[in-house]
């Protein structure tokens, strides 16, 4: 059933479903701009969904992609963890050969401290902080180290230290597995997963979209991308747990 809400802009007023269908834009993103973004009518309706700008890794020698600060993920996490102290574990390939049981005590983390999610990208241009893209993210977020030190071990990702203070004082380690390197690991542990199966499953088809670029990158294919984000969003309450 269509979205009955009128919206009023420069002096038309159409239901939200056929403002999306005149301006080409998801239902369900002008829907999050509004109601959880608080954004004016105006900018949820004449905003493009995406200015796709690819811009060089800062450090020198690195061609990746940037991503926060104008690092790429690599060297973002490693100045993270220079800051922190304490030393990072960069992403690695998985080492240990995971059982049935182990499978299965990873889907429980996963149900009780991880997070299903999809992770919005950024680059930064002339310093200002701009939207790219969208990339599906399972994380876990704990104060037990050698759990996710078993986890990193099984499933490789990448782990680290938790950038939130806390008032206790606590340091919280965080471990994630980010893009196409998700679907396997989804895929094992979904017939385990008792409370996040639905988000896992949107998650899986997401991961299809990823490892995409160039010519092949279709605006249909990054208007996919962010209505998976605002479903995965939706389905997680719209409360990230973990900080992009």
């Amino acid at each position: 059933m269509p979205n009955r809400r009128y919206l009023t802009l420069n002096g038309e007023t159409h239901y939200i479903a056929e403002w999306a269908a005149k301006i080409e834009v998801p239902e369900g993103v002008i829907t999050h701009r509004l109601n959880k973004l608080k954004w004016s009518v105006e900018r949820a309706l004449t905003t493009p969904l995406y200015k796709y700008v690819q811009v060089p890794c800062s450090i020198e020698g690195c061609d990746r992609i940037a991503g926060s600060l104008g690092m790429c993920d690599k060297h973002y996490q490693r100045n993270c963890a220079r800051k922190q102290g304490i030393k990072e574990r960069v992403p690695k390939t998985p080492q240990g050969n995971p059982t049935e049981l182990d499978i299965a005590y990873c889907a429980g983390i996963i149900d009780g401290e991880g997070c299903i999610s999809a992770k919005r990208c950024w680059y930064i241009s002339k310093g200002e902080r701009k939207n790219r893209t969208y990339t599906p993210r399972v994380s876990i977020i704990m104060t037990s180290k050698p759990v996710l030190d078993w986890v990193y071990f099984m499933f490789g990702g990448h782990l680290g230290i938790n950038n939130k203070n806390t008032p206790s004082g606590k340091i919280f380690y965080h471990w994630e597995l980010i893009g196409k390197n998700c679907k396997q690991f989804l895929q094992s542990i979904q017939p385990y997963l008792k409370e996040k199966g639905v988000q896992a499953s949107v998650a899986i088809e997401m991961c299809d979209l990823i490892g995409i670029a160039g010519p092949t990158l279709t605006e249909d294919i990054k208007l996919q991308r962010e209505e998976y984000w605002v479903k995965l969003n939706s389905l997680n309450g719209g409360v990230r747990r973990v900080s992009e």
